[in-house]
């Protein structure tokens, strides 16, 4: 039997039982329901949205109140078309009252996830083992249109330590080879290189930015991959032509692209395999793209259909896209979108050859309370200019420990400080965390 089979069959069946998910069973449904027809797609979103909002409004805090003040029933919103008489959610409204938006029937195993940071608003989000399993069935038919099945190898590029056990085992079941990569500098670079040799992956995963920064390693030293893959996924932060360019130069492969807040537990647009628009995920997310006020982008709104635990009903994410046509050649019907427009994903660099994503700070920042906003300048590549907005809670133990994270990730880079009460957004909608001023950049 082919480890695949017997992976599918046999080893992710026990998991799926010990973690009471259905991934399965989900993505069973969503190989078929990837092409319904364009009524089949509007019947199936319509029925799913009357029954959130039923829910929502019967056991969630924040939506019985709304409704009640607009004199709203759930009634009111019959499909798509109605949406418009719920006000907009916006993130900080959650960030400041997280506990409204959870819902109140009892029977429901609660998991937290958070919101990366990218927005300076790390924000709680709350889960159930139902949308966990929509998720990555969503993920792994997207893979699968790129020959990825379950059970076959595939390495996956982090900020994170793997530092779960039960994490490990499942990696290992599975054949997921995790790298950590918080801090690319040429070490990191090398063990990537030789491990991606030895595992040889059909797939791998990864943000955009990590990627490319291996990728440019690999092709500043001459150096040619023995191994190709059958597919590469990003996700994460913004895959700028030029990064897709020059990886799938480097790895003589295709990028398939996913969009979505991964905090919020809302995938919501892959890329089409043939490298044409952004595919919607209809079946999980109603997705509207409405005016910003900025030519070309429009803002991101989501009402998700699935997630029972803590409904999030025309959520303005935060992200500016860009409008596609409206159908694609592959044959799937669902709505599409060309991009997105406002997401950061600068690399900060070192003389010594260190590479410090976006991410990475991040994923620090979201844990120190005292902080704000966080704004990086680099002008050289020997120091960065680090702006903070602090609060009452900030110590001089605080700057310490900031500066001690940066230089010990990097320690040629040398960090001034700068103290501010405020930092603009970008025109995007979003602030820019990092503005690179080196030449080239």
């Amino acid at each position: 039997m082919p480890y695949q089979l017997l992976i599918k069959k046999a080893v992710f069946p026990i998991l799926e039982l010990a973690k009471k998910t259905s991934i399965l069973a989900k993505l069973e449904f969503l190989e078929k329901s990837q092409w319904w027809t364009r009524p089949e797609i509007d019947s199936y979103q319509q029925e799913r949205l009357k029954e959130i909002i039923r829910h929502a409004y019967e056991n969630v805090p924040y939506y019985r109140s709304l409704f009640d003040r607009l004199g709203l029933v759930p009634a009111d919103i019959k499909g798509k078309e109605d949406l418009w008489k719920i006000p907009i959610l916006k993130k900080q409204q959650v960030k400041h009252n997280p506990n409204q938006f959870i819902a109140r029937n009892p029977g429901r195993k609660l998991f937290l996830n958070f919101t990366s940071g990218t927005s300076f608003l790390p924000t709680k989000f709350f889960f159930d083992a139902e949308t966990y399993s929509w998720v990555w069935a969503l993920n792994f038919r997207a893979w699968g249109w790129m020959g990825f099945q379950i059970g076959d190898k595939y390495m996956k590029l982090s900020v994170h330590e793997r530092s779960d056990w039960k994490k490990r085992l499942q990696d290992f079941f599975v054949r997921d080879r995790y790298i950590h990569v918080h801090n690319l500098n040429k070490e990191k670079a090398c063990e990537f290189i030789r491990v991606y040799e030895k595992f040889k992956p059909l797939a791998l995963r990864s943000y955009s930015s990590s990627l490319f920064v291996i990728a440019k390693y690999i092709e500043d030293n001459g150096i040619e991959l023995q191994h190709r893959v059958r597919g590469i996924f990003t996700s994460g932060d913004n895959l700028f032509p030029s990064y897709r360019e020059l990886i799938e130069k480097v790895f003589k492969c295709r990028i398939l692209d996913c969009y979505g807040g991964g905090g919020e537990m809302l995938p919501v647009a892959y890329q089409c395999e043939k490298h044409g628009p952004y595919h919607l995920m209809e079946e999980f997310v109603i997705t509207e793209l409405l005016d910003s006020g900025i030519k070309g982008s429009r803002n991101v709104v989501l009402s998700g259909l699935h997630n029972y635990a803590m409904p999030l009903i025309r959520y303005q994410i935060g992200d500016l896209a860009s409008d596609a046509p409206s159908s694609c050649n592959c044959g799937r019907k669902y709505a599409t979108m060309s991009g997105i427009n406002g997401r950061d994903s600068e690399v900060i660099r070192t003389r010594n050859g260190e590479n410090l994503i976006l991410v990475f700070f991040a994923s620090f920042f979201k844990y120190i309370k005292s902080i704000e906003k966080f704004q990086i300048i680099q002008n050289d590549l020997s120091s960065i200019r680090l702006r903070l907005v602090k609060n009452a809670a900030y110590t001089i133990e605080d700057e310490r420990k900031i500066i001690d994270f940066i230089q010990k990730a990097a320690p040629s880079l040398q960090v001034n400080i700068e103290y501010v009460n405020t930092i603009a957004d970008a025109q995007s909608g979003k602030p820019k965390l990092i503005i690179s001023e080196l030449q080239g950049s």
